[in-house]
C-alpha cells in the first residue's frame, strides 16, 4: 500500500503536473465547504431570518433555488425577460450584457434553468481563474520553488476569502476576474491581440472593464520604451513614436477594448433613448453620488446608521488602499494604476459592496501570497478566512446583505 502511495506522490510531483495540484486543491476544498454549508444551512438554521429552502420536494431544484439571491435574481430576469428600466426600484440596465448572454447559451444545456446555468458558468470560470493565476505568477516572477509556494498561497487565499462564495454564485465576479487576469497575462506575453480581445469582453461585463484600455496601452507603451517614470524624457517619446510607426495596426487595435461598453451603450440608445442610462441606474442602486460620499459613509457608520457589513467594506478599503504603493513598485505601473482606479470608481458612489469589488483585484492576492511566506501572516489568514467563509455563505443564502 505504501509503495502505491509513494508512486502516486512521485507522479504528482513531476513538473508537468505541479501547475494543476495547488489550483485543484484550493478549488475543491473551498467549493466543498461552500456548497456543503449551503446544503446544510436550512438544517443548521431552519428559522434564521424566516427563510427556508427545501420545501418543494425536489431536492435539486430547491438547492439551486437556495442560490437564487440578490443580484442573481436580476441576471435571471434579464435572461428570461430582457432589459427593462425603472426609476422606483432596481433597474436591470445597471447590469452589463456579457454574463446574461452567456447564461442564455448555457441554458440550452441545463433544461432552461437560468440560475443553474449561471452557477455552472461561474464555477467553471473560477476554476479557470485559479489555473491561470497560478501560471501567471510563475511566468511573471519565475518558476523556482519559492514562486510555486507563492502561487499556491495566492490561489488559496483567493479561494478561501470570506466572501469567495460570490465566485461560486451566479454573479459576474468569476467571469470578470478571468477576463482581467487574461488581459494582464496576454500583455506579459506580448500577445496584444489576445489582450485586446479579453479587454473588450471585460468592458462588456462591468464598467471597470474599460480600464483594460489603459492597462494594455501602458503595457504596450512600456514594451516600446515609454513609461510614466520616463514621461519627461525625449528618448522615451521617440521610442514610443517608433513603436507606433512600426506597429500601427497593433496600436490602433488597442482602441477596440472599450467596444464592449460602446456596443452596450448603442443598445441602450436604441432601446431606451439614453446611452448612459446604466450610469444613473448604477448610482440609484448604490444610493449615493457625491465627492464626499466616503466621508459621509464613515460618519454614518460612527453614528450607527449603516449596516454592519460597512465595517468590513471600510476595513478592506483601507487595506487595499495601503497596498497600492507596494503593488505599483513590485509589479509595475499598469498594476498599480489598475488597483488605484478600481478603488476610486466604486467609492465615488459609496463604500457599499467594496469588499466584493476588491475580490477581483488579483494583484492583492499575489502580494499576500508573497508576504504569506511569513507564518505570522499565513496562518491567521487561513484560519480567519476558513472560519468566516461558511458563516458569510450562510448569511448570503439567508438573504443577509453582504455586498
Amino acid at each position: 500500500m505504501s509503495t502505491i502511495a509513494q508512486q502516486i506522490r512521485e507522479r504528482l510531483n513531476i513538473h508537468e503536473l505541479r501547475w494543476l495540484i495547488a489550483p485543484v486543491t484550493a478549488f475543491l476544498i473551498t467549493r466543498v465547504l461552500i456548497f456543503g454549508v449551503v446544503l446544510f444551512a436550512d438544517v443548521i438554521f431552519p428559522n434564521f431570518y424566516d427563510i427556508q429552502f427545501y420545501h418543494s420536494g425536489n431536492f435539486g431544484a430547491d438547492y439551486v433555488e437556495a442560490w437564487h439571491r440578490w443580484d442573481t435574481k436580476w441576471y435571471a430576469q434579464i435572461v428570461e425577460g430582457g432589459y427593462s428600466h425603472r426609476t422606483d426600484d432596481v433597474s436591470l440596465v445597471a447590469y452589463f450584457p456579457l454574463y446574461p448572454l452567456l447564461i442564455s447559451f448555457m441554458k440550452l444545456l441545463t433544461g432552461g434553468d437560468s440560475v443553474l446555468a449561471g452557477l455552472i458558468l461561474a464555477n467553471g470560470f473560477y476554476f479557470a481563474v485559479l489555473l491561470l493565476l497560478y501560471q501567471f505568477i510563475l511566468m511573471k516572477f519565475g518558476h523556482d520553488e519559492e514562486q510555486e509556494k507563492t502561487a499556491a498561497r495566492a490561489v488559496f487565499y483567493l479561494s478561501a476569502f470570506p466572501l469567495s462564495f460570490f465566485f461560486a454564485a451566479a454573479y459576474t465576479e468569476s467571469l470578470f476576474l478571468l477576463l482581467t487576469l487574461a488581459t494582464f497575462y496576454a500583455c506579459e506575453r506580448r500577445a496584444w491581440g489576445w489582450a485586446v480581445a479579453a479587454g473588450a469582453l471585460a468592458s462588456a461585463t462591468r464598467l471597470p472593464g474599460a480600464l483594460m484600455f489603459g492597462v494594455v496601452m501602458l503595457e504596450w507603451a512600456a514594451a516600446h520604451g515609454w513609461t510614466l517614470r520616463t514621461l519627461f524624457q525625449a528618448e522615451s517619446w521617440r521610442n514610443l513614436w517608433t513603436g507606433i510607426r512600426t506597429e500601427t495596426r497593433t496600436f490602433l487595435s488597442i482602441f477596440l477594448i472599450p467596444s464592449g461598453l460602446l456596443f452596450y451603450m448603442l443598445f441602450l440608445q436604441i432601446r431606451f433613448g439614453d446611452p448612459l442610462i446604466f450610469a444613473s441606474a448604477h448610482y440609484t442602486l448604490r444610493q449615493h453620488n457625491s465627492p464626499l460620499v466616503l466621508i459621509n459613509d464613515i460618519l454614518l457608520l460612527l453614528q450607527g446608521e449603516l449596516w454592519p457589513s460597512y465595517v468590513m467594506d471600510l476595513f478592506v478599503l483601507f487595506v487595499v488602499a495601503a497596498l497600492i504603493v507596494p503593488i505599483w513598485r513590485r509589479f509595475g505601473e499598469s498594476y498599480g494604476m489598475y488597483v488605484l482606479l478600481s478603488v476610486l470608481i466604486p467609492i465615488s458612489s459609496g463604500v457599499m459592496s467594496f469588499t466584493r469589488y476588491a475580490m477581483v483585484l488579483f494583484p492583492v492576492s499575489i502580494l499576500l501570497g508573497m508576504w504569506g511566506q511569513r507564518r505570522v501572516l499565513d496562518l491567521p489568514l487561513r484560519i480567519i478566512s476558513l472560519v468566516l467563509l461558511p458563516i458569510f455563505t450562510i448569511m448570503f443564502v439567508k438573504w443577509i446583505f453582504l455586498g
